[in-house]
């Protein structure tokens, strides 16, 4: 699989220093299980630590592949028509060696993870997934941004400032007061006018997700509504 660059880091770099104390807790106390949990960058930082931790077992004295590449920096392109050379989303596996495995949890180990609002870090099936829960906020923008997310932002807003339309509509659309005609909706969702360098763009950018078998949505209750529920109930 293939994982957000900086996230990829995070996790790397904690399982590296915390893993070690980790085996020896649980070790010392058979039958425990091992949770691993964090909110935001590191909620997304916990389920790539998550897959890490399982990916441990595989490992071998001939040296170990970290279970996800990682996304290399763009370079600057000459032409800005240029997808290829534009695109952020080129990635790079790694694979290090070492003379001995990592430190693995015992056998038998319980091993989840419970992420709060984590952002889209893995593309393809990632290992902890199974284990791995997350919450989120129904209009957080966290959990929904990404690469293709911003850039298909960034062309809806473009469609929506090429649309012509009459002042006087676009302002009682902008404050809610009128619904976006059917032209202007049929614009910005249908993508096959997109200009070329956005459309290969958003194309061959990672298509992220977020490493888990369950994703709960929290939407909040108005307080009406859950009062008049309270008293159906009694």
């Amino acid at each position: 699989g293939r994982a957000h660059h900086g996230m990829a880091l995070a996790a790397r770099e904690l399982h590296r220093q915390a893993m070690p104390a980790v085996v020896d807790a649980l070790e010392a106390h058979p039958g425990y299980g091992l949770v691993v949990t964090g909110h935001s960058m590191g909620g997304g930082a916990a389920a790539l630590l998550t897959t890490l931790i399982l990916h441990d077992a595989r490992a071998t004295k001939r040296g170990f592949g970290w279970p996800f590449g990682l996304g290399a920096k763009s370079k600057p392109s000459a032409e800005d028509g240029d997808a290829k050379a534009s695109s952020s989303s080129s990635m790079t596996t790694t694979t290090m060696t070492n003379a001995d495995p990592p430190p693995c949890v015992p056998q038998g180990t319980s091993v989840r993870c419970f992420a709060f609002a984590p952002p889209p870090v893995f593309a393809g099936d990632a290992l902890g997934a199974s284990v791995t829960q997350a919450y989120c906020c129904g209009d957080d923008v966290v959990p929904h941004l990404s690469v293709n997310a911003v850039r298909d932002v960034l062309e809806a807003l473009s469609r929506v400032d090429a649309f012509e339309m009459p002042v006087r509509t676009t302002l009682a659309v902008a404050v809610g007061a009128k619904p976006p005609p059917q032209g202007l909706v049929d614009v910005v969702t249908d993508r096959s006018n997109a200009p070329r360098r956005t459309r290969s763009s958003v194309a061959v950018a990672p298509k992220l997700r977020i490493p888990a078998s369950r994703v709960v949505l929290l939407h909040r209750a108005d307080n009406r509504s859950a009062a008049a529920r309270m008293r159906r109930r009694r």
